[in-house]
């Protein structure tokens, strides 16, 4: 009787073992995915910007002026900045230059980008200068790498069309 006793606690346990392993087998299998993660861009991958996707697009930015305004009406981004008036001016151009990398690079279906820059939020006709980006400028540098080591005012002045302010 002691013998069946033992052979039964045995089976139990080693069922019971079994079953409490197999349960982890699942909890494994999903921290693995989870550490893989979803991938929320591709990196090295162009992309379509659609209206869907135009937020997600501006939040991949750290930015250090504000956008204020964005419109997308294939094939063209419009992007409306507040300048910050405490802010460095090559801040200034480096948010205007990723904007525009960001646009022209990294998405198949932008042609152009215009970005108009104003001083502070009561936007009017009036803005401080404007730039018109079309994906036809980047023949010489079409990934803008800026191995020539321009500033980012310089590379901006020299690639693209930098409308001054307008006085209407």
């Amino acid at each position: 009787m002691t013998r069946l006793a033992r052979y039964l606690f045995a089976s139990v346990f080693l069922s019971a073992m079994l079953a409490a392993v197999l349960s982890l087998i699942p909890g494994l299998i999903g921290k693995q995915e989870e550490r893989e993660g979803i991938p929320a861009f591709r990196l090295g991958e162009a992309a379509r910007l659609t209206e869907r996707t135009l937020v997600d697009f501006l939040l991949e930015h750290q930015l250090e002026n504000r956008i204020i305004y964005a419109d997308w009406q294939e094939p063209e981004l419009t992007l409306h900045l507040v300048a910050d008036p405490q802010g460095e001016e090559d801040r200034l151009y480096r948010d205007l230059f990723m904007l525009i990398k960001s646009g022209l690079v990294t998405t198949t279906n932008v042609q152009v980008v215009r970005l108009n820059v104003y001083d502070d939020e009561q936007v009017s006709e009036q803005y401080r200068f404007s730039i018109l980006a079309h994906r036809a400028q980047l023949r010489e540098d079409p990934s803008m790498k800026n191995r020539s080591r321009l500033s980012y005012r310089e590379y901006i002045e020299n690639a693209f069309q930098v409308i001054p302010r307008n006085d209407i």
